[in-house]
């Protein structure tokens, strides 16, 4: 997608978002397929087999959101106990790769996490 098919679907897509009288969160998947996309195509142009991209849960937790980016991106960045539950509610945790960090979890979840042989840094 060049970027003039970008600005239109953009356009067309903001056109699209109903009028509301409240906040809201309007996600436009398009758009995060092809940022998504686009940041992967330049890991493989630039030829770093060994870079992966992963979406950070504290930076959006919406379980739609996180169903839609489990296609898209190469795993998860998780910093806590609810963001990993979170991830076990909504997908087999064997099936995914995950990142954890940080020091917010419970001794459960970092022995399950230990045991999974999921990468992980437990400040």
């Amino acid at each position: 997608m060049n970027d003039s098919n970008f600005n239109n679907i953009l356009i067309n897509k903001i056109n699209e978002i109903p009028k509301l009288e409240t906040p809201k969160y309007y996600y436009i998947k398009d758009i995060i397929f092809y940022f998504c996309n686009s940041i992967k195509d330049m890991i493989n142009e630039l030829d770093f087999a060994n870079i992966k991209l992963y979406y950070a849960l504290k930076a959006n937790n919406n379980p739609e959101v996180i169903k839609f980016l489990s296609g898209l991106v190469d795993g998860f960045e998780i910093s806590s106990s609810f963001e990993y539950n979170l991830l076990k509610k909504h997908f087999n945790i064997q099936d995914i790769d995950l990142f954890a960090n940080g020091t917010s979890y419970s001794n459960s979840d970092i022995e399950e996490i230990i045991k999974s042989k999921k990468k992980f840094n437990f400040n």
